[in-house]
């Protein structure tokens, strides 16, 4: 049977239920909510004003973004609502699957559910049906959930071996540890008509750094005289480039099989001194070490980090184990490594299952 999504969904406005204060603090109750990524912002110890009616469908009437909450909680924003079945007919969550395969990119800035998903119209199979689909959906993403705890518990496993040996190595400045820097091209060296989905060489933005490890994204060309033009910036395997615009302090380390590449104006090649710090180490140890996270918090106090400057990460002061020891880390984290791969792997099937699952259901 068709139905709009604005018949089997009623919606509540959500000005009842907004947060009046919003300094939060971990030990408070009751959690604010956003529909976004975020989800949780904090927690209040406001105690009237609380959404009970649950479960509930949370609709960020903007960004179109969903979320199914069984907890009670308060919400920051207005711009949101609350959606419930209209009817016993109807299951809640399986109409919050439903939407979020939909996957709509909002085009404009207006608000959404009115204008747009209540006039949606699909085929709603009957109530058994519908539960089915939901007690599937259900299994597949706590299977997906429970891989992705994995992963991170891995993640937490190598943090800890890193603090357990090296908590009390001594500290160099980064500039004592390293042979050379290099700042990407500024200015009019890299226009945006020189740069294709195809040519002789890469162009490394911050992409490529981004995840603390080199990844592949979004890969540009230049053709071969750019190129020439832009040797300077060429990266060789080995060499660890760091982000220095938007989410600085990222690192990665170039692979064996790069080929010709440069980097872009936010991206910094440091190569470090073999004889004092292994490349793989000193990844690893940025991006681990508490420490340097306090020294990049320090430096923007607590404001929006919208770049480093070579003096900044010059005067970083980084652990400084010895070669043997740095090896014995690199090692350790080469095993977990090949564990995490294989996690990955099944996460990936898994994904395609599920959106396998997705279209079948809703398509």
């Amino acid at each position: 049977m068709k139905v709009k999504l604005g018949k089997a969904l009623e919606y509540e406005q959500p000005s009842k239920y907004i947060v009046e204060s919003e300094k939060y603090k971990d030990e408070y109750k009751t959690p604010v909510l956003t529909a976004g990524k975020s989800f949780i912002l904090g927690y209040t110890n406001e105690t009237t004003g609380i959404y009970d009616n649950l479960p509930v469908i949370i609709f960020d009437d903007f960004t179109t973004d969903v979320k199914f909450v069984d907890f009670p909680f308060k919400v920051k924003s207005s711009a949101m609502k609350m959606l419930q079945p209209s009817s016993d007919e109807y299951n809640l969550k399986y109409f919050y699957y439903l939407i979020k395969f939909l996957n709509f990119q909002p085009t404009s800035h207006q608000r959404h559910w009115i204008s747009k998903f209540a006039e949606f119209e699909f085929n709603i199979p009957d109530k058994q049906k519908q539960d089915e689909i939901v007690e599937k959906l259900d299994k597949m993403a706590e299977i997906l959930s429970l891989k992705d705890k994995e992963l991170k518990k891995y993640d937490e496993l190598i943090k800890s071996q890193f603090s357990e040996m090296f908590d009390n190595v001594e500290t160099q400045r980064v500039e004592d540890v390293v042979e050379s820097f290099k700042i990407g091209p500024f200015g009019s060296a890299l226009h945006k008509n020189e740069i294709s989905d195809n040519g002789f060489a890469f162009v490394l933005g911050t992409d490529n750094a981004v995840k603390n490890y080199f990844a592949y994204n979004e890969i540009r060309y230049i053709d071969e005289s750019k190129y020439n033009e832009l040797i300077n910036y060429k990266v060789t395997p080995g060499d660890v480039i760091m982000s220095m615009m938007g989410t600085v302090g990222k690192t990665a380390v170039i692979p064996n099989d790069i080929g010709n590449a440069i980097i872009s104006s936010h991206l910094c090649i440091i190569r470090t001194n073999k004889q004092i710090m292994l490349p793989d180490f000193f990844q690893r140890a940025f991006h681990l070490d508490d420490d340097i996270e306090y020294q990049i918090e320090g430096i923007h106090n607590g404001s929006i980090m919208k770049g480093f400057n070579l003096k900044i990460v010059k005067n970083f002061k980084i652990k400084t184990p010895s070669i043997s020891q740095q090896k014995e880390f690199l090692e350790f984290t080469k095993h977990i490594d090949k564990l995490k791969f294989s996690i990955k792997q099944s996460i990936e099937k898994l994904e395609n299952c599920y959106n396998s699952l997705m279209q079948e259901y809703f398509n």
